[in-house]
């Protein structure tokens, strides 16, 4: 899993914060997080690529592999 992981930038926001000043709860509303966890996979341009609905470590890895880095593979 760390080997697939080191292929991505791990970006953690809180959402629990709901004050107006909370820069991530504008990044929630463009890509329509409605519950949390959410997890997806952006591009470096911000381009939203995937969104992972994993239930289990195995189906993480399946759905995190194709975007990874090919170093991380």
């Amino acid at each position: 899993m760390q080997s697939i992981l080191g292929g991505f930038v791990l970006v953690k926001m809180d959402l629990t914060d709901r004050s107006t000043a909370n820069p991530a709860r504008e990044v929630a509303k463009r890509f329509g997080v409605r519950s949390i966890p959410d997890m997806r996979v952006l591009a470096a341009d911000g381009k939203e690529l995937a969104v992972i609905d994993s239930a289990d470590v195995n189906d993480l890895i399946a759905q995190l592999t194709p975007h990874a880095r090919p170093s991380a593979q």
